[in-house]
Order: C-alpha cells, then sequence, then structure tokens
C-alpha cells in the first residue's frame, strides 16, 4: 500500500471552530468543509487549495453544520444545531448561496446528522444525537437531478443500541455494503448505560469505553439494510473511531482519541486487526477524513482541541491553534 506524507496545511483564519466533516467533489476537482462554531461550509480548488467560495449565514441558513456531501451538482449540509435534523441542498451553479431545498428528517427524535455517503439516488447519513441518545442510520431517496431529499426508505437503529452512537458511513465500490464506526461512551446513568455497563462486564473488561468499533452491514438497492451486522469489529482499547471511508482497497479511519489516522488494507484476511499505515504527525484531534476519487490526496480536518482522560474538551483548543485542514499526499 502507498505511503501519505503532509504536503499541504491550511488554517482556520477565522473564530476557533470545530471542522467537523470533508468531503471531495465526485470529479476529484474540489473538496469542501464544515466549520461547526462559525456557521460556515468553505469550498477549496482540489488542485491549488485556495478558497473557490464560503456558503455562510445568513443566507445559507446553516446551524451548526456538520455532516457534508457534494454530488455532481448539489452540496449537501446536515445542521447539528436543529433538532430533529434538517438539511440544507445547494445548487453548485447557483451564485446567491441561498438553499434551493431544506428538508427534515421525519424522525423526530434523531438530531445530530453525522456523516452522509451517496451512491446512485441512495443517500445514507448517520445520526449520533438525539432524545434517548441512540445511534442510527437511515437511508434516504435522493434525486440529484433537482437536489432533493424524497423521503426515507429504511432505518436501522435497533442494533445501536446495545452498541452506542453511529458516526463515520462509506459505501463499498459496489454499493451493496456500508461500513460505519461507533462509539460507546459510558454515563452514570439511564438504561443504555446500564445496558453498556453488562456489556463490559461480560468482554472482561473493565472501565472506559469498551465497545468502540467498525460494523459491516448490507444494503439492498432500494435502501434497506440487513437486521444485524455481516461482520462487526470491536476494539477493545480506548478509541474514539468517528469516520471511516473506503477508497478502492483501501479503509481509513480517524481516531481522534489517538490522535491519528489510520490506513488499512480490505484485501487482508482481517483487514482491521493491524493497519499498515498510521499518521499522527501534526495531528490533534483529526475528525473528518477522505481520500480522493483518484486515490493521490488524502484530505483530513483537524479540530485542534484537547482532550483529558479520553474526553474531548469542545470549546477548548489546544494553543497555538491548530483547527485546520491538512492535504497528504501519496509518496
Amino acid at each position: 500500500m502507498s505511503v501519505f506524507t503532509i504536503a499541504k496545511l491550511i488554517p482556520n483564519n477565522q473564530a476557533p471552530s470545530l471542522i467537523d466533516e470533508v468531503c471531495f467533489s465526485p470529479d476529484g476537482k474540489t473538496f469542501c468543509a464544515t466549520y461547526e462554531y462559525n456557521n460556515e461550509v468553505r469550498l477549496y480548488s482540489a488542485r491549488t487549495k485556495a478558497l473557490l467560495r464560503t456558503f455562510k449565514n445568513p443566507g445559507a441558513a446553516l446551524n451548526g453544520p456538520h455532516g457534508v456531501l457534494l454530488t455532481k451538482k448539489h452540496l449537501i449540509v446536515a445542521n447539528k444545531g436543529t433538532s430533529p435534523c434538517q438539511f440544507c441542498i445547494f445548487n453548485l451553479a447557483d451564485d446567491t448561496g441561498t438553499p434551493v431545498f431544506s428538508y427534515t428528517t421525519p424522525y423526530a427524535h434523531l438530531a445530530e446528522g453525522h456523516s452522509i455517503a451517496l451512491h446512485g439516488r441512495c443517500l445514507v447519513v448517520t445520526y449520533c444525537e438525539g432524545l434517548g441518545k441512540e445511534g442510527a442510520i437511515v437511508s434516504y431517496d435522493y434525486d440529484d437531478e433537482n437536489g432533493r431529499i424524497i423521503g426515507p426508505m429504511d432505518k436501522q437503529e435497533r442494533w445501536f443500541s446495545a452498541y452506542g452512537d453511529v458516526k463515520g458511513v462509506s459505501f463499498n465500490k459496489a454499493g451493496d455494503k456500508v461500513y460505519v464506526t461507533f462509539q460507546s461512551d459510558l454515563m452514570p446513568w439511564g438504561r443504555k448505560a446500564i445496558k453498556r455497563l453488562k456489556n463490559l462486564v461480560s468482554g472482561g473488561t473493565r472501565g472506559g469505553p469498551s465497545r468502540n468499533g467498525i460494523a459491516v452491514f448490507s444494503i439492498d438497492q432500494r435502501g434497506r439494510f440487513s437486521s444485524k451486522p455481516l461482520w462487526k469489529k470491536i476494539f477493545r482499547t480506548h478509541c474514539r473511531l468517528e469516520n471511516i471511508h473506503i477508497q478502492g482497497n483501501r479503509a481509513l479511519v480517524t481516531n481522534p482519541d489517538g490522535g491519528c489516522i489510520q490506513l488499512y488494507d480490505l484485501r487482508k484476511n482481517r483487514p482491521f486487526n493491524s493497519p499498515p499505515q498510521v499518521i499522527g504527525d501534526n495531528l490533534v484531534f483529526p475528525h473528518g477524513a477522505k481520500i480522493s476519487p483518484d486515490g493521490q490526496q488524502l484530505l483530513v480536518s483537524d479540530n485542534g482541541i484537547d482532550t483529558v482522560d479520553h474526553r474531548p474538551l469542545w470549546t477548548t483548543f489546544v494553543s497555538p491553534r491548530r483547527d485546520r485542514l491538512l492535504i497528504f499526499k501519496i509518496q
């Protein structure tokens, strides 16, 4: 597997902000990132790394933008600050910077739209916050010709009640599987915490998160998920797996708890047992990450925040500030 090395740093020149999610356009010519605290989405040239345009309020109607996706014609943004989750869709050919369509998920208990993936008309969104704090993945019928989310096709929620919040999502190349990362934090209250504590004891581990991992679900052409994962990988050591992206035979996973990006080779028999490359230099709290369509660039967002005892301090930025984008290239 080829090795990625650092090529470019793009600092956040506005007020400190979490830079949650990133994505490339399908043709690889542009990329974008969500700046949650600044209520902005910034679009860059993938060749020159120059800022091309900024989607911002009041016209953009953004409210804590988190999940993001570039399609052939549109920009899809999931707002974290709305409950239930609301999506804003922008036509890239429209210079006004205002949404051409807004959509609110019909599932009232699902709030934060964390990550977004698309294959054909099937749009899959992960949710990691909401009433009851249950994780879920939802598939929607999406029409990119008109920039419209038509409605939900399926929802997988029950399985995650024992494992925690869903974070990243990515289709495989064929589009018949979705890879998701999930996170289980022990909380001092509630039914869910009790269930997780039982899981800890049965797993032979005490203290700290122990059921964080990766699961793969099948998905058919009508957007229906399998009732259980085809397989899952549980990491018993401390980790926080915020994102996953599949590109060819590569899988990348962001682990901000470890301050690193882990790159895996899917051709191996047990691909997620040992990463061939771990990128940790220049990173503090990497959150979003994508490999470019041609496989030559790796785009990473770093929130640049501090952690104490594996707990993120969401509003405490390290000094000097390192909330920024990083570009790595194949060497």
